[in-house]
């Protein structure tokens, strides 16, 4: 009976697992750890927030010439902003994270007070496997402000998941849920929190429900093998 149950306890986990990793390309590399902390930063304009360095007059003077440049294209701060929001994304889904985060810092540079640069900066950081307090603090300043969106509970769910806090990514899911009940991949992270806790019955209920939703990809007799009546 043991044996069985060590068994189903296992394949519980690794289903758990498959739902972590069945959203595709939105992390890259293995879950972040402490002991695997990157710690060698590049240029200041790829770190987070320019890395809280003191600038100097060179760096002042681009961050000026940076803003004359949008108001002489007519733009407005938050339009640039969004398109520097919007650049980072596609740099980072291409796999160019260093450039990434400099279209994040630009947004950020126009717009600290919004979400969007720290979500952006709190993914790069996951990828390039950074420590769990720095990722941490940058999801947790984008949760702080008031445009935080559903999506950047949804992706916070999945980082805890990753490393191994299962408690509290149903908390972030839920929370992502309950702010928009289409949000992506927030059903993935409930089921693939609760079968890591060993809670069957919960784990595949949310399984179930990101299936209908079309946010997973878990084989089908891996789902069956878990979940199957």
């Amino acid at each position: 009976m043991k044996f069985k149950f060590l068994i189903k306890k296992n394949i519980l986990m690794i289903t758990g697992v498959l739902f972590l990793c069945s959203v595709g390309t939105l992390f890259a590399g293995e879950a972040p750890t402490e002991s695997k902390a990157a710690n060698i930063y590049n240029p200041a304009n790829e770190r987070p927030m320019y890395g809280g360095v003191k600038k100097t007059a060179d760096m002042l003077a681009a961050d000026n010439a940076f803003r004359k440049r949008v108001l002489e294209m007519g733009f407005t701060d938050e339009q640039a902003y969004a398109a520097s929001i919007k650049l980072g994304w596609k740099y980072f889904h291409s796999g160019k994270v260093r450039t990434a985060i400099k279209r994040f810092n630009q947004a950020w540079l126009l717009m600290p007070e919004k979400s969007g640069a720290y979500h952006g900066f709190a993914l790069v950081r996951v990828v390039q496997q950074a420590s769990l307090s720095e990722i941490d603090q940058l999801f947790e300043m984008a949760l702080s402000k008031k445009d935080l969106s559903a999506g950047t509970l949804s992706d916070y769910a999945r980082f805890l998941n990753l490393s191994g806090r299962s408690r509290q990514a149903i908390t972030q899911a839920e929370r992502a849920l309950a702010m928009d009940g289409n949000v992506y991949n927030a059903r993935n992270q409930m089921a693939a929190a609760y079968l890591s806790l060993g809670e069957r019955a919960l784990g595949c209920e949310w399984a179930r429900r990101a299936r209908s939703a079309g946010e997973s990809s878990v084989p089908e007799a891996e789902f069956q093998a878990t979940c199957g009546d």
